[in-house]
């Protein structure tokens, strides 16, 4: 589940982007405040919307609201889809019996203290590293 939540967030902002965001970033360039007024403006007025202070701009302003509006509904569309597709994972990964057994592993009569020498008579022989690479 964490991990369709990392696509699912990844999916947004890309989706945020695309409708929103790149016609914002492109608009902003082209704007004309800062072509008219260079005193006013610093090296990144050029990428935020101050740059589309002018009545000129007032289109592409009018658009940004318009990409917004249409950005939150899509958003909207967009998480019902998500939750019912989380939904169904929830339901799969319900549906099948876990149990603790699954993931247990049982250890007995586990030394308090093995020596260094000792310590392969409690290893099988084939899951001994140096044993396996003087095998081969």
């Amino acid at each position: 589940m964490f991990f369709t939540f990392i696509k699912m967030s990844i999916i947004f902002l890309l989706l945020r982007f695309l409708i929103t965001d790149l016609y914002n970033l492109i608009s902003s360039t082209t704007a004309t405040y800062c072509i008219d007024n260079p005193d006013k403006c610093s090296s990144l007025s050029n990428l935020s919307t101050f740059n589309k202070n002018t009545s000129r701009d007032e289109g592409m302003v009018n658009v940004v609201d318009i990409l917004n509006l249409i950005s939150v509904l899509a958003s909207i569309v967009f998480f019902i889809i998500y939750r019912r597709y989380q939904f169904r994972i929830y339901c799969i990964v319900e549906s099948t019996s876990f149990s603790q057994d699954d993931y247990t592993l049982f250890v007995e009569n586990i030394p308090i203290y093995i020596p260094q020498e000792d310590i392969p008579q409690y290893i099988p022989e084939e899951d001994i590293p140096s044993q396996k690479n003087n095998t081969n």
